[in-house]
């Protein structure tokens, strides 16, 4: 059986959330829509920068689109399915969240303050809780 690229992460998840970030990610890379964001969740240092990294070149970065909160701003400047917030998921504005997934985008990000993330946005999201610590 051939190990999968994300394999490295099986020790520092749960089973189910494990499943969950497979699933998510080879959707993603087969150009299938999740329906839901994957949100990594979890104090600093347990790994989520770098499972968004690992999971942009998995996927192929030429099919993400790497969202940076300090200049997009707007849908209409997003032309990928597969979306990569690199933290500040609390400052996004949920409207563009919904617009991004009523359009069929999968959503990848991360929050080191789950209580500061629009309430609204949370039953659109699956979320892995990071709990390592490096």
């Amino acid at each position: 059986m051939k190990i999968h690229t994300l394999h490295s992460w099986k020790r520092y998840l749960s089973k189910s959330d494990f499943k969950k970030l497979l699933h998510y990610v080879e959707n993603a890379k087969n150009g299938l829509v999740n329906k839901k964001m994957l949100m990594f969740s979890g104090s600093g240092k347990n790994g989520k920068t770098t499972l968004l990294n690992e999971i942009l070149f998995y996927v192929n970065m030429e099919k993400c689109y790497e969202y940076d909160i300090s200049e997009d701003d707007f849908f209409d400047n997003i032309d990928k399915k597969n979306i990569i917030i690199h933290g500040g998921v609390e400052k996004v504005n949920k409207d563009l969240i919904q617009d991004m997934l009523e359009n069929d985008m999968n959503i990848f990000c991360d929050t080191s303050f789950l209580d500061f993330v629009d309430p609204d946005i949370l039953p659109q999201t699956t979320i892995i809780n990071m709990k390592h610590v490096f």
